[in-house]
């Protein structure tokens, strides 16, 4: 996402909305830091209970489980 969209795009107008959550082994809260994703126009959000991950998997991609490790673009 940052190189390949915001780094390429430096003057586009647009909002990334960056949704983290707890998916894999030693993922916390307290041990993320979000520095793969520098641009101003990010804003970082932390979703404990992985409620936007669960619905794009029931909205958007139909799939079982959680969402994750993906961008939308709309």
């Amino acid at each position: 996402m940052q190189q390949d969209i915001l780094d390429k795009n430096p003057s586009a107008h647009l909002r990334v909305y960056a949704i983290w959550f707890n998916m894999l082994l030693g993922d916390s809260r307290a041990g993320w830091d979000g520095g793969g994703l520098t641009d101003p126009r990010v804003v970082h959000l932390w979703d404990e209970q992985k409620l936007v991950g669960d619905w794009f998997a029931g909205q958007v991609t139909h799939s079982p489980g959680t969402v994750w490790d993906a961008y939308f673009l709309s």
